[in-house]
């Protein structure tokens, strides 16, 4: 990196001079980025010489590579490609995971031509290793075509987080078999360029084995999962038995077998999932693949389903399987960024048996619907139905019993827990005699949302059960405490131990000063010795005030904003810079806003502004959650 001050009168056309201090260079994760145009990795094909690459040396552009003759170089500077012929440009420039790839070129050719540009991600920066097609586009060429050359671009879906930190490569023309035609074709001006990616794909038939192709000895084997390695699709891991790969490489799942495939794509807040695969089995199956979240790559921890698809079998299904789409699942809420998808077949027995067979299955996500709640806690999602690994036991501090106390949940400065127990029904029992138990989520609380809580509570006649979800400055619970909704139920000797479903009622707005707090979920029993309170299937969600929209009086744009999303970032910079030097800005549009001083001329007291309102965001929904 080399930082400049001053300089010579021809940069500008005027003289520069001026007084220098306190300089400050930054940078932050691109949101848009250009990997090949006429000045970067030579995307026009500038040479020293017109001819034939193979025998010219001086013809061949800079930074490209024949791979398969013949390429040709015009006196106009554009390439030529025979017809089996192939080049490639290995830029060395990273892939960046979760944003999309757009290729832009001028292409022709005359009829017979399938003019084609390529870009690859690949594992190594001089082209070997893993290849992953990121984006292509072609033209057919037409008969009156002549030497001219047409501008056609496409966008390709987004590139998975496991390709973050590849290579980006460029390929013109190629081999017959790539189309089962011949390509050929004429090509100048290649632009690549990515921007954060607006959908994706998680699984498909090349990307993590979606269609159970490959195995650890090339193609996957016939066989039983538990007893034939050669049978286990590579990725994919057997979580019960019996799974079984067929010699036609799709899958039988027996009456409760499961498999899953983690497979280390990050989940994107704020998108919605979706899955499609080939589905049968027959009468009384009920074919099923699910998506999740998990909190590690492993898929451990936290697991919330972000989508699902699934087919009741028929008698005449037979071996066929059938394509089946599933639903776009709810918006991903920003508690579950930085989550890893894991795919899932078959499972267990819960109200009846899934089994099934699959084949083919394709994850993806597209930009979501607007969030209007969030879950902090519920089944899947921080223990809120208290499940444990033993019941009929007492939470005391002995090794031995451990597995009576719930996952992620606590006791409250209780040294004895003897007084706490785990019922052979699964729920939680104890008295006002304990300060409580308590789950520390690390959730992270969004000004401009109000809390609810909902439980199944019980108890002894006298006992109170509460529920209550806390703000809490830190993520151990310790430091400023603020209460964010609750809900209780005084007990009745005359249920038993019967727990009834209550609903509390909405907790207040949370201000900005509560923006980054954390969630804790407390159950405290208000009594006295032997007045048990009885808790489970705990449910805390946030909603989003409504009403509040970018744009409105409490949420204005921020000077600076030049598309209007109420956030001053790196897309505001891009549409700046574009208009830089603009003159004759007039009402309404002010050169696409950037003339934010409105004096017709896009100069450095725009800038300014620019500069001064850097990251401001006045946006009501997560992540800023803006709340004046």
């Amino acid at each position: 990196m080399q930082v400049v001050i001053g300089g010579p009168y021809s940069y500008y056309n005027a003289y520069i001079a001026g007084n220098y201090d306190n300089i400050e260079v930054a940078s932050d994760i691109a949101t848009s980025m250009t990997y090949m145009n006429s000045t970067l990795h030579n995307g026009s094909f500038t040479a020293q010489a017109y001819g034939y690459w193979y025998n010219t040396p001086n013809a061949i552009p800079t930074g490209w590579v024949e791979m398969s003759q013949y390429m040709y170089t015009t006196t106009g500077m554009w390439i030529q490609a025979g017809s089996a012929a192939e080049a490639i440009c290995n830029t060395g420039e990273r892939v960046i995971g979760n944003h999309q790839f757009t290729v832009q070129a001028d292409l022709g050719g005359g009829a017979g031509t399938d003019a084609t540009v390529r870009v690859y991600a690949t594992q190594n920066a001089d082209g070997t290793g893993d290849k992953q097609l990121l984006v292509s586009v072609n033209r057919l060429g037409q008969a009156d075509d002549g030497y001219n050359l047409f501008t056609v671009s496409n966008t390709g879906t987004g590139v998975p987080s496991s390709f973050d930190g590849y290579y980006v490569q460029v390929v013109i023309a190629g081999p017959y078999s790539y189309a089962n035609h011949y390509l050929a074709g004429n090509y100048d001006n290649i632009i690549v360029t990515s921007e954060v990616a607006t959908s994706m794909t998680y699984m498909n038939s090349t990307l993590h084995n979606g269609s159970f192709t490959y195995g650890p000895d090339g193609l996957v084997g016939a066989g039983y999962w538990h007893s034939t390695e050669s049978a286990v699709p590579t990725g994919w891991q057997e979580i019960t038995a019996y799974n079984y790969t067929t010699a036609m490489r799709w899958i039988q799942c027996g009456s409760a077998a499961e498999a899953v495939c983690n497979t280390g794509e990050l989940i994107i807040a704020g998108h919605q999932f979706k899955v499609s695969a080939d589905l049968g089995g027959g009468d009384g199956v009920d074919a099923t693949v699910r998506v999740f979240a998990t909190e590690y790559a492993d898929g451990t921890g936290t697991k919330v389903q972000v989508a699902s698809v699934h087919r009741l079998g028929q008698a005449t299904d037979g071996y066929n399987l059938f394509n089946v789409e599933g639903e776009l699942g709810a918006t991903v809420p920003p508690n579950l960024a930085g989550y890893f998808v894991q795919v899932a077949i078959g499972g267990p027995y819960v109200d009846h048996y899934i089994s099934g067979n699959y084949d083919n299955i394709v994850v993806t996500s597209v930009e979501g619907l607007p969030i209007t709640s969030i879950t902090y806690m519920d089944a899947m999602l921080h223990n809120g139905d208290m499940e444990s690994l033993d019941v009929s036991g007492s939470w005391n501090d002995h090794d031995y019993d451990a597995n009576y106390i719930p996952y992620e949940w606590k006791t409250l400065n209780t040294p004895d827990a003897n007084h706490i127990w785990t019922a052979a029904l699964g729920f939680i029992i104890f008295d006002g005699t304990r300060a409580g138990v308590v789950n520390n989520t690390g959730e992270k609380v969004y000004a401009g949302q109000y809390f609810t809580v909902s439980a199944r509570l019980g108890g002894r006649t006298g006992a109170l059960a509460q529920v209550l979800a806390y703000a809490t400055q830190n993520a151990d619970g310790t430091g400023n405490k603020v209460l964010l909704a609750q809900v209780s139920r005084p007990g009745n000797d005359a249920n038993g131990y019967s727990l009834y479903t209550v609903n509390g009622d909405a907790g207040p707005v949370t201000i900005s000063e509560l923006a980054n707090y954390y969630v804790q979920v407390m159950c405290k029993t208000v009594g006295d010795v032997n007045l048990g309170g009885y808790y489970d299937d705990i449910v805390v969600t946030s909603h989003i005030v409504e009403g509040a929209t970018c744009g409105d009086a409490s949420h204005p744009y921020p000077d600076g904003d030049l598309n209007s999303d109420c956030y001053v970032n790196y897309v505001d910079v891009k549409l700046f810079s574009e208009q830089w030097l603009a003159t004759g800005c007039v009402i309404p549009g002010w050169c696409g806003g950037a003339d934010l001083s409105e004096d017709t001329y896009v100069k450095f007291d725009d800038f300014a502004v620019l500069a001064e309102t850097w990251m401001d965001c006045t946006d009501p929904n997560p992540p800023c959650s803006y709340n004046p």
